[in-house]
């Protein structure tokens, strides 16, 4: 039963690995933001509709903090017998220094054959009230605390 069962996942598998409609998959990718502020986190996916991604060229990310990631999900559904298949990796990262950034594209490969994404922009602001925590880790913002004195009356 057990052999049934491998055979059957890796029929799926090599299945999602093809064009599922005989058309070429949709490749795209998405930024949650194009303007946030320093320490704020913001996602990146690269989003394949139609077939199961092969392998992925990430751009050169290093002008951002790398929180998560890469996250990986794939679903495939039947829908009055047509199949459809969806996947996708996506980063989670923090802006860390004010400017305006490009992320470039990546290329995804599906098979045999590759796809370029769109490059992103990204604006990330100023964010007076906030420093880095000590720890790398840790993903909370620490805020610092006000300078201004409150008076009782």
């Amino acid at each position: 039963m057990k052999f049934y069962f491998l055979i059957l996942i890796s029929s799926l598998a090599c299945l999602l690995s093809f064009d599922v409609n005989g058309q070429d998959p949709i490749v795209r990718s998405e930024l949650c933001s194009d303007t946030i502020l320093v320490g704020q986190q913001f996602t990146l996916t690269y989003i394949v509709e139609g077939a199961q991604i092969s392998d992925l060229d990430a751009p050169d990310l290093e002008e951002f903090n790398f929180l998560a990631g890469p996250n990986t999900s794939s679903s495939m559904s039947f829908i009055n017998g047509k199949m459809s298949a969806k996947s996708s990796i996506n980063y989670v990262l923090q802006g860390a220094q004010p400017g305006d950034y490009t992320i470039a594209s990546a290329t995804i490969k599906i098979g045999e054959k590759e796809y370029k994404t769109e490059s992103h922009k990204i604006v990330i602001l100023e964010n007076p009230g906030y420093e880095f925590p000590q720890d790398p880790l840790r993903q909370n913002p620490v805020k610092k605390k006000s300078k201004r004195k409150t008076t009782k009356i």
